[in-house]
């Protein structure tokens, strides 16, 4: 078995929130322990740690070394749906956002009455709530960035 995802969270516990032992890269090689629920036990090589054991989401496993990881256009990034950073789950929900102080919307200033909304998303998994920008606001700070 191998890593497939390009980075895996190794945790102590077969948790999404668990807490975590080590971060391997894309294709190392795992050994299976165990298994529990969505969770694979395994034992891998670190660089820099030596041997780790620990438990990784069974979505970031795969049976085949992947290929080298290579460059892509900024449609195939579009179209990638975010991990999220404490779960690793994929699922989220876009939901409005206001600013507790004076009412108003979270944005990034390009100009005199010109900004670009921030929208906030919640993961269904765990609950975090992260703050980012939609296809449109992205587009929009790749302009702005390149006029100035």
């Amino acid at each position: 078995m191998f890593t497939i995802a390009p980075v895996t969270r190794v945790r102590v516990s077969a948790d999404p929130q668990a807490e975590v032992v080590a971060e391997l890269q894309q294709g190392t090689e795992l050994e299976v322990l165990g298994k529990k629920e969505a969770f694979l036990q395994v034992s891998a090589w670190h660089p820099r740690r030596g041997r780790v054991a620990g438990w990784v989401h069974r979505s970031f496993v795969g049976g085949q070394k992947p290929e080298s990881v290579h460059a892509v256009d900024a449609a195939i990034v579009d179209s990638v749906v975010p991990r999220c950073h404490a779960c690793s789950n994929a699922n989220w929900a876009l939901v409005p956002f206001k600013h507790d102080y004076a009412g108003g919307h979270p944005n990034i200033p390009t100009g005199f009455l010109d900004s670009i909304d921030v929208k906030a998303r919640v993961c269904l998994g765990c609950g975090l709530v992260e703050l980012c920008l939609d296809k449109e606001g992205r587009k929009r700070l790749t302009e702005w960035l390149k006029q100035r």
